[in-house]
């Protein structure tokens, strides 16, 4: 999966992602866990932790949600929804995968996340 995104180096370069993030750490993918994560940090300081994996698994660490922006507490009807779009792809035959981030306070120069 990660090769297919990967494969689109058109939008790397619109972003300009390796001038504008740094990869500060990694958790890789385990079957416990059924998530990877990576820290990044951006070209003002901020790290990210972003996260990817089974959708149940990500939704139940989830307490916010991003709606065109903004960031609200996360509703019941809003875990609806995302779990119904989750199932109308899975009948489709997609594979879903959910992605997560939290920005992360300030920390030393090469931060251990766990």
């Amino acid at each position: 999966m990660d090769e297919a995104i990967l494969d689109h180096e058109e939008l790397e370069e619109r972003l300009k992602a390796k001038e504008k993030y740094r990869k500060i750490d990694e958790v890789p993918f385990d079957f416990v866990r059924r998530r990877m994560s990576v820290v990044i940090e951006d070209e003002n300081g901020l790290n990210t932790l972003i996260c990817k994996g089974a959708v149940d698994e990500v939704l139940s660490l989830c307490t916010k949600v991003e709606i065109n922006g903004k960031i609200f507490d996360i509703l019941p009807e809003h875990d609806v929804r995302r779990r119904q779009i989750a199932n109308e792809l899975n009948g489709q035959g997609f594979r879903v995968i959910a992605l997560g981030y939290k920005e992360m306070p300030g920390a030393s120069d090469e931060p251990a996340y766990s």
